[in-house]
This record gives C-alpha cells, structure tokens and sequence, in this order.
C-alpha cells in the first residue's frame, strides 16, 4: 500500500535531524534515481541526456512521481515507465515517494542527479585520490590533452580573462564563472582532428555531451557554446539546445568564443608565443598589448575596439579574431611591404568592420623570421584601422 508507505517515509524523515536545516540542492546518487530522472526527461520532453548535472524542481519532481505512483494500478503509466528502465520499474513509486518527501520537509530548493554512484566514491576513496576540481580533471582526461595542449588552454585562459573581469556574475560569484571560462578555454584544442566543414558542430555536441562532472547543465551548454564560437565565426546552437543557458550566458559564450579564437589564430596554438600577448579592459576600451622577442621597447597600449564610448565586447572580440587572421589571407606581399617598412593597405577588411580601431598581429614566427631576414629588429607590431584600410607599421626596438 503506497498510501502506507508514504506516512511511514515521511515519519521516518521527519525525524531526522538533518533536513530541516539543510541549505542549496538534494544531490541524488543512485541507480532509481538516476532512472527517475531519466522519466522526467522524457515527461519534460528535456532536448540533452545527460543525467550529471540534471537539475529538478519540486513541480517536476511531482509530475514524474505521480505517473510512478499511477503505473501500480495503470497499465498505460506502467508501460511508460518500463520503457525507461525496465529492470528497476517496481522500485521506482519507492524512489519517487521518499524523493517527493524529501523535498517537502526540508527547506532543498530542488535536485541535482549525479551520474555516478556509491561505487565510484567508494573506489575513489580506496585510491586515495587527491580532491581536485572534477570539471577540470575531467576535461584533460577527456579530451586527452598532452602537457603542451595543457599549456596552451591555460595561457589561453590568462589572456581573455582580463577582458571579463568587470562583467556580472553568471553563476553566483567570479570564481565560479572564471571555473567555467578555463574549462572552455581548456577545449580550446579539442577538435582540430575534425574536418574542417564540420568541426564548429562537431567541437560543440563533444563539449555539450563530454562525461565530465561538477556543472549543470547550463554551465555546460557554456562551455559548449563557447567551443563552438572558437571554430567559427558565425557558430549557430542547434535550436533545441537554445533553452540551456539565458540570455546573459549565451552572449558571454560568444564573447568568450572570439577571444578564444583570438588566442588561437594569433599564437598557432602555442602558449609560450600566447604569454607574449595579453588583453585588457579600461574605461569601455579593449586593450591588447603584444611584445616581440628581444625587444626593449615600452610596449604601447592598444585600444581594439571602441565606439561611441561604450564597450561592444562581442564584437569587439570577434573582429580583433577576424583581423589577426588577415595577414596570412592577403600572402606574403603584406610582410614583403612590412619588412620593408612600409604602410600597407589590406583591402577589402575595412569594407567588412566599418569601426573604428582593430589591431593585426605577427600570427607565426616564420613571420617574424622574414622581418629579421630584411634587417629589422621588431619590437613591436602595431595596426590602426581607418574605415576602408588598415595601417600596419612596425616600431623598431
């Protein structure tokens, strides 16, 4: 009888010294719940699978234990539910009364699924393994990254993060959302075997769907986001996929995205020639500050993107990853103009921006190898946009 039950249940946890002061999300670990969950989805028609990190709410967790409850007595409730989780169907009413309990006596603002169960904490203690951050751990592992795609997602990370520093809160506190920006930044490397036509696509569903922990789900649509945006200018999200993150986040992701791309294009993926490099923001004004070997030049400050004295970051970001990529476009009579000293007009990239300041940079150091060939010591190379041509001069260190 679940009527008996569920007094019972609710005796039982009233007892208990616990629930009523507990404070944030009922963590679930356990195959029925992890089953639950997945009913839920199907009832909420929920567009990712994937059940760490799943978030419920009390209505939701209601609606799915009802037809836990209905498919005792109701054959078509009952075949909705084995057609789940076939094995665990009798247990799951149990699994929905005490989840449903727990939540109306305490004061939980809801459920988060974990994926894994009693086992691996079990196992994970036996190993005696350090308490790291999972989120991180589980996209080296993953992706497996070497120790210089290590490097890079790291030095990547200490550059674009400046430029976010002043932006509000995602994720309830800086640190929380610069965990999520290295994740993504960690990625950063992660689809360069994938063939060009689709790799933006296929970076973003890897991402979105990686088995990493410690992340909602809108943490991880982010993430995903933000990969996505570093192979393409233009990435467009699945459209089912849109209800992941808000609004706020989905424009951070595309922020983000073009800084990481930024990084990428300028350093060839490396992070010892992305330190030379840096981002910043002062006063509405994205500033990049770039240093040539050997120099000992007082390095200037750059001002990329400014108009009308407020800040577009986005687009700010994503012309500064378009403009860096314009050198090896336009071929070697570019540099040939440059080792000579000259000014040089790039055409057509003023035609595409129309805004005011975009700073080119040396991408490669076969680059800066032909600048010495010709006899220059380069300190520092610095570019102007000026509606319909960008200047690029170099200061001799």
């Amino acid at each position: 009888d679940l009527r008996e039950l569920r007094k019972k249940v609710r005796a039982e946890l009233k007892s208990s010294k616990v629930l009523p002061g507990a404070q944030g999300r009922f963590y679930a670990v356990g195959g029925a719940w992890r089953s639950f969950a997945r009913l839920n989805m199907e009832i909420e028609n929920y567009p990712l699978h994937v059940l760490q990190g799943y978030q419920m709410n009390e209505g939701q967790v209601a609606r799915a234990a009802k037809l836990c409850v209905d498919s005792v007595s109701n054959a078509a409730a009952r075949s909705r539910v084995e057609k789940v989780d076939r094995r665990r169907a009798k247990h799951l009413p149990i699994a929905a009364i005490i989840l449903e309990e727990v939540l109306a006596i305490s004061p939980l603002e809801g459920v988060t699924i974990s994926s894994g169960g009693l086992r691996e904490g079990v196992l994970r203690d036996l190993t005696g393994a350090a308490v790291t951050d999972p989120l991180l751990d589980g996209v080296i592992a993953f992706g497996r990254l070497d120790q210089n795609q290590i490097a890079f997602g790291q030095a990547l990370h200490e550059f674009v993060s400046p430029a976010f520093a002043p932006e509000p809160d995602l994720f309830g506190s800086p640190a929380a959302d610069a965990r999520i920006e290295k994740a993504a930044c960690m990625m950063a490397d992660s689809a360069g075997r994938f063939h060009p036509d689709h790799r933006a696509l296929l970076a973003y569903e890897q991402a979105l769907r990686a088995p990493y922990a410690g992340v909602t789900h809108a943490e991880r649509g982010m993430i995903a986001y933000a990969v996505g945006c570093r192979y393409e200018k233009d990435f467009k999200r699945p459209g089912e996929y849109l209800s992941l993150t808000s609004d706020e986040q989905a424009d951070r992701a595309r922020q983000l995205g073009s800084a990481m791309r930024l990084g990428a294009v300028f350093s060839g993926r490396s992070g010892p020639i992305l330190r030379r490099a840096s981002l910043a923001r002062k006063r509405g004004v994205i500033i990049w500050r770039l240093v040539g070997r050997g120099s000992d030049v007082e390095e200037p400050d750059f001002a990329a993107f400014e108009r009308d004295g407020e800040v577009a970051v986005e687009q700010g970001l994503g012309l500064l990853a378009e403009h860096v990529e314009a050198p090896a476009r336009h071929g070697g009579d570019v540099f040939a103009g440059l080792a000579a000293g000259d000014a040089v007009d790039i055409g057509g990239i003023g035609d595409q921006a129309r805004h005011d300041i975009v700073l080119v940079a040396d991408m490669f150091e076969q680059n800066l190898q032909q600048f010495r060939r010709a006899g220059r010591n380069l300190g520092v190379l610095h570019a102007r946009f000026q509606f319909g041509s960008v200047l690029v001069r170099i200061f001799d260190g």
